[in-house]
């Protein structure tokens, strides 16, 4: 799935009040319960949308899907002097019944509480404007990082 990144850059580089720097050791964002939901084409971006709460129109619990998205296991998170990168394993669904319905965009968020903010977002991957088509039984739907990660960013 080619994306393109619509960034929530509370959430990605700070806890959201600004105090904290994700990957930082007052929060380390590979240890935070990282999860993908999926949405369909009717949900609207928006900046103002800052935790999972915001988000419109995901997708149902059926036909393997289930309300809420699949956490990302295996997360680390590397940082050097101008490159940081959060790294995890794919996510997969397993189609079942039914199957999984068409689907435009996949949220990242933050599955916890952070300095009282619940769920904060990471990021909404946009399909270049396109739905994924539906996922058929007994098919899997695999949502495949940049070999970079995630997300990398640069910084000086």
């Amino acid at each position: 799935m080619a994306a393109l990144f619509k960034w929530y850059d509370r959430a990605t580089l700070y806890a959201l009040n600004g105090t904290y720097e994700a990957g930082s050791p007052q929060i380390s964002i590979a240890a935070q319960p990282i999860t993908v939901a999926l949405l369909t084409s009717t949900y609207t971006f928006s900046a103002s949308h800052n935790v999972y709460g915001d988000l419109t129109n995901e997708l149902t619990t059926t036909g393997g899907y289930t309300a809420g998205g699949q956490a990302v296991s295996g997360l680390t998170y590397t940082q050097s002097s101008t490159v940081s990168n959060l790294a995890g394993s794919n996510v997969q669904w397993t189609a079942s019944g039914g199957g999984i319905a068409a689907f435009r965009y996949a949220a990242i968020y933050i599955n916890a509480t952070l300095n009282s903010v619940v769920k904060p977002l990471i990021a909404v991957i946009d399909n270049n404007g396109a739905d994924v088509p539906a996922t058929t039984a007994p098919n899997t739907l695999t949502v495949v990082w940049n070999a970079t990660g995630i997300f990398q960013t640069t910084h000086s």
